[in-house]
């Protein structure tokens, strides 16, 4: 089967000419309706079928719905019993795979069209790294890996299966089996266990189970942000990345060494909240570094939108972003926390500034004017004399000492 049935981002079935429409296509319509009806337990197809023909479909669900259709045309609507890992493969690489445009979706056809010639043996195919195109490179080299793992050792492939099954990660285990690998390449069975059992319960479906005290005990252990234009992220909930921001599953799934780190600090055995809740009191970070106002005043994170999470460096100062981008008013990190130091003390003070992140920013206390830049702060009065700068490597302490 070399094309899609759907070739236009339009309703196809409004445009169609059916005296045009090859044999092909009515030979797939009929083995597929012949395989639903013969095989009314075999969820996963029905599944992935019907949910091409919803109106809601996305091009994942199209993508999907031409593997399942490719397979048993070609199978002449029977199961040798390659159909599972057909679909195992495909579900996963697609499921992984920026595919939300044409461009794209054609791409993903082409790729499984390609790989056609294979269908009755596509894990055989992964194994041997065979060319594969139209999909995410990461996801297609984590196929592979699998797929040799899979040949090897029944009881890791058991495993295997059963972790692709987490909601959120949808099939993308690598982090797990990176860190599983010993210093000769061979990937250990007990290690990715331990490595897989900590990642999955930190996550529901949709979320990290703890919200931002994941994100702050990650900080304990470094920068752990990623870069998204000319921003950084804390990476977002969403494992769809809506907004085109990384999310925590790309963290997780890009195997780093902070990620490891807090693995390796973490046990299944104990409520990981309490845990989590540990690392971070138990965290020595430099009061200098912004990363200790992020662990230190979790609130800062409610001052950005929860599907960008953004913060943008210049020269002098560090920004949270409230949205997407920059050019509205932003929260310098380090007034920010300070405020929220004053407050405890009972001063009142408010946030002032231009638009932008080269605008200057200040905080009002009284009638003092509070700036920071170059990690110092600095106390000018009404006349823009200067009162006060920070010196020591705890500005925070230090400066809200100054008698306002």
């Amino acid at each position: 089967m070399n094309k899609g049935i759907c070739e236009t981002d339009s309703n196809w079935s409004n445009v169609l000419e059916y005296e045009k429409i090859e044999a092909e296509v009515f030979e797939t319509a009929f083995y597929l309706l012949n395989f639903l009806c013969d095989n009314p337990d075999c969820k996963v197809v029905h599944e992935l079928v019907f949910n091409a023909l919803t109106e809601k479909r996305t091009y994942q669900d199209r993508v999907l719905f031409h593997a399942v259709a490719t397979h048993i045309y070609l199978a002449k609507g029977l199961d040798d019993g390659s159909l599972e890992h057909w679909i195992r493969i495909i579900r996963n690489l697609t499921t992984n795979s920026p595919i939300d445009t044409m461009t794209l979706y054609g791409r993903a056809i082409d790729g499984i069209n390609k790989l056609a010639d294979n269908w009755g043996s596509l894990l055989e195919y992964f194994s041997q790294k065979g060319n594969v195109t139209g999909f995410s490179q990461d996801q297609i080299e984590e196929e592979q890996n699998k797929a040799q793992i899979i040949l090897k050792c029944n009881d890791f492939a058991e495993v295997i299966y059963k972790a692709e099954q987490h909601p959120y990660f949808c099939g993308q285990i690598r982090s797990a089996l990176y860190y599983s690998k010993d210093s000769e390449g061979n990937y250990d069975l007990d290690s990715f266990v331990q490595y897989w059992d900590k990642t999955s319960a930190i996550f529901d479906k949709t979320k990290p189970k703890h919200g931002h005290l994941l994100r702050r005990a990650l900080l304990t252990f470094g920068d752990y942000t990623l870069p998204v234009s000319g921003y950084k992220t804390f990476c977002v909930d969403d494992p769809g990345e809506a907004g085109s921001t990384p999310s925590l599953k790309r963290l997780f799934s890009n195997h780093g060494e902070i990620v490891k780190q807090l693995l390796d600090a973490l046990n299944t055995t104990d409520d990981i909240k309490i845990q989590l809740e540990t690392i971070v009191s138990n965290a020595v970070i430099p009061r200098f570094d912004w990363r200790y106002c992020f662990v230190e005043f979790p609130g800062l994170f409610a001052i950005m939108s929860t599907s960008h999470l953004r913060i943008r460096e210049t020269s002098e100062k560090l920004f949270i972003i409230p949205n997407k981008s920059s050019n509205g008013f932003n929260h310098e990190v380090f007034l920010d926390a300070l405020q929220v130091v004053l407050n405890r003390r009972g001063l009142k003070s408010r946030l002032e500034g231009d638009l932008g992140t080269w605008a200057d920013r200040y905080l009002i206390v009284g009638e003092y004017y509070v700036r920071f830049k170059n990690g110092h702060f600095y106390v000018d009065d009404s006349t823009q004399t200067n009162l006060f700068k920070s010196t020591s490597d705890d500005p925070i302490d230090e400066v809200s000492k100054f008698k306002f």
